[in-house]
């Protein structure tokens, strides 16, 4: 299962108000949508504008994440919803919890003195889940900076 088949999959089986809600919202039959996401059916497949409708449904943007990754990229946020003034610090604390993920994941890779390509993906992923948490806080930034010149 490639990590698009697994998101796609998790995306409308983790939907809140459940799948059969969101077949009903992104206008696809219930049963259709199920295989659609069914990562062992190889007939019934997501189009792209099937996916994005899943995701603008759903607030879910997993599965850009997973494509992203599996092209070997990091997505970068560049505009946030409503912010309050519990984001920035949130996103200054999720960003510094990251950025520990990614010294451990280097330093258990050099423990045996040598990095293999296992290891480096693995250090390649950490790294692109704190860069999207450090654009997370220049997205509230710009916001903000926004939200002043506009007298908000």
């Amino acid at each position: 299962m490639s990590a698009f088949e697994n998101a796609a999959f998790n995306t409308v089986h983790d939907y809140s108000r459940g799948a059969k809600a969101l077949a009903e919202i992104v206008d696809i039959p219930y049963h259709v949508l199920l295989h659609k996401v069914n990562p062992n059916n190889e007939t019934h497949q997501l189009s792209v504008r099937q996916a994005v409708k899943i995701m603008q449904a759903t607030g879910d943007d997993r599965m850009l994440h997973a494509i992203a990754a599996e092209l070997g990229m990091v997505l970068v946020i560049t505009q946030m919803a409503e912010i309050d003034d519990r984001q920035m610090h949130q996103a200054m604390t999720q960003a510094l919890g990251r950025f520990g993920e990614y010294l451990d994941t280097v330093s258990e890779s050099l423990e045996d003195g040598r990095i293999t390509a296992t290891e480096l993906r693995k250090i390649d992923g950490t790294l692109g889940k704190m860069i999207e948490k450090v654009t997370v806080i220049r997205a509230i930034a710009a916001q903000m900076a926004e939200s002043r010149r506009a007298g908000r």
